[in-house]
């Protein structure tokens, strides 16, 4: 029995160490760590300018606007950006934005010329003339022989009416290239604000027989038959202009505005739709185009024009007396009055006595009396619209501007495209 016992105890230890070998120590537990998500990358500035090119392509202005809103806020001295960002800021009528982004693509780059046209250009639309005349002025001193700022040196002295030194300017040009079509027209236009009729025509001629196929030519000569009282002759050198460039910005308006004369409503609209579309930041157009749709009865979109013509201009007479009428006639009556009330107080108004009686047809309106026939907004005079030669850009990362046959002071160019405009 004790033999067992020992042997037993004997056995134990190695009992208890198989034991302990057959039995599995887990390892510690590793602790799962957390997956870091993926932050997206902010694209960079070329990404979105690239996106704000292909937008300026199609004419989608307000994609572009927001596309180089991002190229600016990340490069805020970007000389392009800034550049492309004046030329969307003038397609969407905005002229104040439009020439502080050419002044932050000067002050990038100080000699980029198509900054320097453009800027000029949105001037003259703000008939800021000397301040155009001092900033071509400034860029000839680093440039003193370049045609395009001399032709738009001539063209801003030609509108603060110093007739001599425009002509100056377009003699210094033909001295250097005596076939310069566009220095012969820019002079053509010289002679006529002077009222030089017959020698303008002369020289228009002279600028034809360098180029037949230019159709700011026609529209001058159309301007000046118009001046010679020669209305056939007028409307047929408009037409050629049209025939040669269909969407001719100035013979348009030249045409709308020889229909709106014969009260040929219809025909205006037609051109000065297509006038008030490619100049949003132009006065002329829009009120040439609502008188169009007044006469045509169409009220709402009438007043939609001459609201969009007191936005540029909020003191303009025959704005305020066509869009009284409008607000009658859509029972708007309290604006009615507001814009009656803004037009008795200008000087010199031509239809004060009229106005008189609308506010009192419309007061009795408002006091349940009997409406009375409101008076109609007359056509406007015709008013030329010339084709000169200022040069300017269109937006592009390389500005090359070239010659281009824009109408009153300032035409948008780049490499083959022309977009005239008009002031």
């Amino acid at each position: 029995m004790q033999a067992h016992v020992r042997s037993f105890f004997r056995l134990l230890p190695c009992s208890l160490a198989l034991a302990c070998a057959t039995a599995q120590t887990l390892p510690p537990e590793t602790p799962v760590k957390a997956v870091t998500a993926v932050q997206p990358q902010e694209p960079p500035a070329t990404h979105y300018y690239e996106e704000a090119q292909q937008a300026i392509a199609r004419k989608d202005w307000a994609a572009a606007k927001s596309q180089l809103g991002f190229v600016l806020a990340k490069e805020p001295e970007n000389a392009d950006a800034n550049f492309d960002a004046g030329h969307v800021a003038e397609q969407l009528g905005d002229l104040d934005v439009a020439a502080r982004s050419y002044l932050k693509a000067l002050a990038a780059k100080p000699d980029h010329t198509g900054a320097v046209l453009n800027l000029g250009r949105v001037l003259r639309h703000k008939e800021q003339y000397k301040e155009a005349i001092h900033l071509y002025s400034e860029a000839l001193k680093t440039l003193p022989q370049d045609v395009k700022l001399l032709n738009n040196l001539s063209v801003v002295y030609r509108l603060d009416r110093q007739f001599d030194k425009a002509e100056a300017a377009l003699r210094k040009i033909l001295a250097r290239a005596p076939k310069n079509a566009d220095a012969y027209k820019n002079l053509a236009l010289v002679y006529y604000d002077q009222g030089k009729f017959r020698l303008a025509q002369t020289v228009s001629a002279n600028a034809l027989k360098l180029d037949a196929n230019d159709p700011g030519v026609y529209n001058n000569l159309g301007m000046i038959d118009l001046k010679l009282d020669d209305q056939p002759g007028a409307m047929a050198q408009f037409k050629k202009a049209i025939e040669k460039e269909p969407n001719f910005i100035p013979a348009l308006s030249n045409l709308g505005a020889m229909a709106l004369r014969y009260r040929d409503y219809a025909a205006a609209e037609t051109n000065l739709a297509k006038v008030a579309a490619a100049l949003p930041a132009s006065y002329d157009a829009h009120i040439g185009y609502a008188f169009a749709l007044d006469g045509l009865k169409k009220v709402d979109p009438a007043v939609a024009e001459y609201e969009r013509a007191l936005a540029l201009k909020k003191d303009a007479p025959e704005a305020l007396y066509g869009v009284a009428l409008g607000y009658k006639a859509q029972k708007k009556l309290p604006q009615a009055l507001e814009a009656l009330d803004q037009y008795q107080r200008i000087e010199g108004t031509a239809h004060k006595a009229d106005a008189v009686k609308l506010i009192a047809t419309i007061k009795a309106i408002m006091n349940a009396g009997t409406p009375k026939a409101a008076p109609t907004v007359p056509p406007p005079a015709v008013k030329a619209e010339p084709a000169d030669s200022a040069e300017v850009s269109k937006a592009t990362a390389s500005p090359a501007p070239v010659t281009a046959a824009p109408g009153g002071g300032g035409g948008a160019t780049t490499g083959k495209d022309k977009v005239p405009d008009s002031t």
